[in-house]
């Protein structure tokens, strides 16, 4: 019979293991406004482009379809604003997983940048 158990102790695979950080849900929220507003945006912006370029002199601004897309374009906008604010509140909640709140901060600032700049093109040219 040897001198050693035929187990290891108890400490070897019974030491407590720190709890694993949860996703926020509001990062998770941040998330998604940003995938959801993303596609928003490129949809309108494309419905758009196809109202200007569908009609000989384009796009007639007393319709309302124009004032709506218009409207559509400025939503998106707000909500990839709401997405950056929730996903920095994301960012400072403590204990838990900051990976979905990152996520959402950049999606959102780079789509809103990009919105931005693709408006003022847009009044450049016009």
């Amino acid at each position: 019979m040897s001198q050693f158990p035929a187990t290891p102790p108890y400490y070897y695979h019974e030491q407590p293991q720190p709890p694993r950080a949860r996703h926020s849900g509001i990062g998770i929220a941040s998330f998604i406004i940003a995938l959801l507003c993303g596609v928003a945006s490129f949809v309108t912006i494309g419905i758009a482009g196809i109202m200007e370029t569908s009609q000989p002199g384009g796009a007639d601004p007393d319709n309302p379809a124009t004032a709506l897309i218009g409207l559509a374009i400025i939503a998106c906008g707000m909500g990839f604003a709401l997405g950056l604010v929730l996903g920095i509140v994301g960012l400072c909640l403590p204990n838990t997983n900051r990976l979905f709140a990152g996520l959402g901060v950049g999606f959102n600032l780079v789509a809103m940048l990009g919105l931005g700049m693709l408006m003022l093109i847009g009044l450049m040219a016009a």
